[in-house]
């Protein structure tokens, strides 16, 4: 005789309701037909891999992708796709079945000092002109003049910057030329209920101060970071431990800015990455790179002479 508790237990392993069961299976239906489609690439956002769905527009530098419905994938992430990096600019979280969203290329990096800390950021962005500068009631700027908007991750580095900083952005015939920001909108694209988003500077161009501007570094009104006693050592603050196909964080003291060296086997496929002075370190999920040893050199940039080294070792998953 049937068992009616066993045919509704089985008949709800995908879901409670037609609804739910309906909505896992285009769920799954999707997640296979990415794995093979010739435009699904491998991403890596916020550290992590993530296979995105890519549609061309009528923009070469801005595309359309699909994620399965749960990727990682938010307003104003900066998604690396080969060596080319991308803007989230659009995010659509309404769809249920795929996570839904636009990415624009990004062209530049952008770099400043930070006020307090004095470590020196640098943030891929998207810069494009001409536009609309709400400082000068919607006047039209033409596009020969040196004015541009600039598109980059709302972040806590990002926030701090107000109207009147200014950046070396470019050299021409050796010579760096220096902008001012003028406007910033950090309301527009930010979704204030998860801190993510994307924020907006309008910048043109500005004398450069070559009693202030620091053209080696490229950074406008550099500060200069106190000197460490002769008796502080730099040290290395980390896992001395990788898992194969994981990952592992490290920041360096005892110096102002750090010029990070990471020297692996081949065989780890490791890729590393370094965001306000901290490295990040990637290594493949393999098992011939079990057992292998990467060594870590922080260097002080102020003095190379000053340095330390660690030792990581790559292990079995943890």
């Amino acid at each position: 005789m049937p068992s009616w508790k066993t045919y509704h237990e089985l008949l709800s392993v995908h879901g409670s309701t037609q609804r739910e069961r309906d909505l896992n299976q285009a769920r799954d239906d999707f997640a296979a037909e990415e794995q093979d489609h010739p435009a699904s690439r491998r991403a890596v956002v916020n550290g992590k891999e993530v296979d995105l769905m890519l549609h061309a527009t009528k923009d070469l530098s801005t595309k359309n992708f699909d994620a399965v419905y749960n990727a990682d994938v938010s307003l104003g992430d900066v998604v690396q796709i080969g060596k080319v990096h991308w803007l989230v600019t659009e995010i659509d979280v309404t769809d249920g079945i795929t996570l839904r969203g636009t990415i624009e290329q990004c062209n530049r990096q952008i770099r400043w000092q930070n006020p307090e800390t004095l470590q020196i950021v640098t943030r891929w962005c998207v810069m494009t002109k001409p536009y609309y500068s709400n400082l000068t009631n919607t006047k039209y700027i033409d596009s020969s003049s040196r004015e541009f908007k600039v598109k980059l991750p709302y972040d806590k580095e990002s926030v701090l910057v107000n109207i009147d900083k200014r950046f070396l952005m470019e050299e021409i015939a050796g010579e760096p030329k220096a902008y001012i920001c003028t406007s910033v909108d950090q309301v527009t694209d930010v979704f204030a209920d998860l801190g993510r988003g994307f924020i907006t500077w309008n910048i043109e161009q500005t004398p450069v101060n070559k009693v202030a501007d620091n053209a080696e570094l490229m950074i406008a009104d550099y500060i200069a970071s106190p000197a460490p006693n002769d008796d502080t050592e730099i040290q290395i603050v980390g896992s001395d431990r990788i898992s194969s196909g994981g990952s592992a964080e490290y920041v360096a003291t005892g110096a102002g800015e750090i010029l990070w060296y990471v020297d692996a086997p081949r065989v780890c496929g490791a890729s590393t990455s370094v965001v306000d002075g901290k490295l990040t370190i990637q290594v493949e999920q393999t098992v011939r790179a079990v057992g292998s040893k990467i060594v870590i050199r922080a260097t002080d940039a102020a003095d190379e002479t000053r340095f330390q080294e660690k030792m990581v070792k790559v292990v079995g998953l943890l």
